[in-house]
């Protein structure tokens, strides 16, 4: 190998003048610079020991984010954290989830599909964004009388999973008239055969319900009276009348009619 041909040159150690030439210094770290520190380090001529010191400057932080998820219990963090010291720079708060909930709960059967909004806000009352906060999964089949639940799946910046319910109720009958009888009431309603099984009446001996209560339950949606028995004569009674629909097993009511009030022989 011709050695000329890569233009190297040789240095003459006994014959080398640091006057003439350059010094040739070799760094000996004192103190290691950091994130936020300067450091310094001592250099010294290999030929003539000349020494001098010199400041490393700071390397400032490299940072790394680092993401914990609000829920509906807690707060969540945006952090800014140095990879090398693990000093946080810099916190944002992610609000916890406040508000979860449907616009509506409760739907009267029309025979159309019912899909209740969902609510999301957070703490500070600010509303989440459906696909970038949470996702929702609403349950199929939901336009027959019964019970239903909406998924909600939190994502981006917030964890966790919630389950809202709502229900699809029969519509509602109204009373058409009251006949007192000795210790009885003849009740009449008006025939409500969509989507329905049958007929609760209730009456009470105060408007609200609460005291002396009977319910009679009248199976099959084609009738439309029923005699209330074994009541006190000589009393003023309060009737009141709803729907119901058996789905699944369960039986899913109306809201209650506009209550009438007679007096029993």
């Amino acid at each position: 190998m011709n050695f000329n041909s890569l233009n190297i040159q040789f240095i003459d150690i006994e014959k080398y003048d640091c006057q003439t030439n350059k010094h040739l210094y070799a760094e000996k770290v004192i103190t290691k610079n950091t994130c936020t520190q300067d450091g310094e380090s001592e250099y010294t001529c290999v030929f003539c020991n000349d020494t001098y010191k010199a400041v490393t400057p700071a390397t400032g932080h490299d940072t790394t984010i680092i993401v914990t998820k609000a829920t509906t219990l807690t707060d969540g963090y945006i952090r800014k954290r140095c990879k090398d010291c693990y000093t946080y720079i810099d916190t944002a708060t992610i609000p916890k989830i406040a508000v979860v909930k449907l616009s509506k709960t409760e739907f009267i059967y029309s025979g159309k599909v019912c899909t209740p909004r969902v609510i999301i806000k957070d703490a500070n009352g600010k509303r989440l964004i459906k696909n970038t906060d949470y996702t929702i999964t609403y349950p199929s089949g939901r336009k027959n009388i019964g019970a239903y639940t909406v998924t909600v799946k939190f994502i981006g910046n917030y964890a966790g999973t919630e389950s809202l319910d709502f229900e699809i109720i029969p519509s509602a009958t109204s009373l058409s008239t009251l006949t007192k009888k000795p210790g009885a009431i003849l009740v009449k309603w008006k025939k409500n055969t969509n989507a329905t099984s049958g007929y609760i009446v209730q009456v009470a001996t105060d408007k609200n319900f609460t005291k002396g209560t009977k319910k009679v339950t009248v199976k099959g949606n084609t009738k439309t009276s029923a005699t209330v028995t074994k009541l006190k004569s000589n009393k003023r009674y309060y009737v009141r009348i709803r729907t119901y629909k058996t789905a699944n097993g369960k039986k899913h009511y109306s809201k209650w009619s506009a209550v009438k009030s007679v007096k029993t022989k």
